[in-house]
């Protein structure tokens, strides 16, 4: 719920398609940089908890572009 609120926030003030197009680079590097960093999985499955609480910035956006794009 957190992230989603972001999600409109952002989509708002720049456009939703920026605010996809940051959160699904973000998620990318995220999972990269732990892939390579960490040693531990269980580290690696905390990032990856963290990472799907993030991809509630994700689908907001990609829901309200896909909304806009079929107007």
């Amino acid at each position: 719920m957190l992230t989603n609120k972001f999600a409109y926030k952002i989509g708002e003030k720049k456009s939703y398609n920026f605010t996809w197009i940051l959160a699904t680079i973000s998620q990318a590097i995220l999972l990269i940089i732990a892939g390579v960093v960490l040693q531990s999985r269980i580290a690696f499955a905390i990032v990856f908890i963290v990472f799907n609480f993030f991809e509630g910035l994700w689908m907001p956006a990609r829901n309200q572009v896909l909304v806009e794009q079929t107007k």
